[in-house]
Parts: structure tokens; C-alpha cells; sequence
């Protein structure tokens, strides 16, 4: 009976563990247009990888110690029948969307920043490179205007689920009312 209790206990903390890891364990996006990669990973957890060959993609999934790579999937279209609508009504004012949309828009942290901009137009190329001039480039964060036909974007955004949670639950509150 005492093995059955600590059994017991040792899953609870496990899950109490795993539920702590997941509130402070950092997630990243990151993207880069020049190597064609895309991922979203939870530190320790798993990872989500998009890689794009001749515009074909190729997903690859990673949990715990497991690692998949999906096969390529044919497209079925389907016949859909038109669904109503359900109205639904939200007792929640502009301002507080604003205010906890902010907030949680605030706790992403933008790692990397770098874009190489090219508009096909030089006059509008011309007018940017001294607007993007402005902007402040340094090691992580830079912007640039090229007339070489190059267009690339690599970023990464971090975040917790901790620093979600509180203004997510503050929008919760304030929709029951």
C-alpha cells in the first residue's frame, strides 16, 4: 500500500515538474528565408522544423527523444457544405483588447532581426536606404536596402508561457464578465 502511495506521489510531481518546465521554458520561432528553414521548439520539450526544397515542404517533428519526419501528403479536396454562422455575442469593450493584446504582444523578445529588403522599384529602393539608415543596426537587430535582387528575412522571437499566462488570464476574466 505505502509503494502504491509513493508511486502515486512521484507521478504528481513528475506532472507538477513538467507543468513548471512548460511555464518557464523558453519557446523560440525562428525563420530564414536564405537557407528556406522555419522552426518552433520548447527548450527540452520538442521542435517543429519546415524546410522548403524546390518549394516542396518538408516537416520533421521532434518530442522528447523522438524524432519523425512526415511523408508528403497529396492534397483531397472536399466537397464542403456552406456551415452557418453562429452569432455569438462578446461582452468585452476595444480597450481592454487593446490593453492585454498589448501586453502580450510586450512579452515576445525579438532576438534576431535582420532584413535585406529589395522592392523591384530603384526609385523606391533609392527613398528607403536612407530610412533604413536611420533605424538603429547592430549585431542582431539590422535592416538594409539592396538594389542586388536579394530578398531575405532571418528572425527569431522568444517567449514563455509564464509571461502569456497572466495577461491571457486577465482577457479570460474580463470576457466571463
Amino acid at each position: 500500500m505505502i509503494v502504491i502511495l509513493y508511486i502515486f506521489i512521484i507521478l504528481i510531481a513528475m506532472i507538477v515538474l513538467l507543468f513548471a518546465w512548460i511555464m518557464i521554458a523558453p519557446f523560440v520561432f525562428y525563420m530564414n528565408t536564405d537557407m528556406q528553414l522555419a522552426y518552433a521548439k520548447i527548450s527540452g520539450i520538442g521542435k517543429v522544423q519546415i524546410t522548403w526544397i524546390n518549394l516542396e515542404p518538408k516537416i520533421a517533428l521532434q518530442l522528447l527523444f523522438f524524432n519523425v519526419s512526415l511523408p508528403k501528403t497529396k492534397k483531397i479536396k472536399k466537397e464542403q457544405k456552406p456551415r452557418q454562422k453562429k452569432k455569438t455575442k462578446l461582452n468585452i469593450r476595444p480597450s481592454v483588447i487593446l490593453k492585454y493584446g498589448g501586453a502580450i504582444i510586450r512579452s515576445f523578445k525579438i532576438k534576431i532581426f535582420r532584413l535585406n529588403l529589395y522592392t523591384e522599384d530603384y526609385l523606391l529602393n533609392a527613398w528607403l536606404f536612407p530610412v533604413f539608415c536611420m533605424f538603429r543596426s547592430d549585431k542582431n537587430v539590422s535592416y538594409s536596402v539592396n538594389f542586388d535582387n536579394v530578398l531575405s528575412l532571418e528572425m527569431m522571437i522568444t517567449n514563455r508561457m509564464g509571461r502569456l499566462a497572466w495577461p491571457g488570464l486577465k482577457i479570460w476574466m474580463n470576457i466571463r464578465k
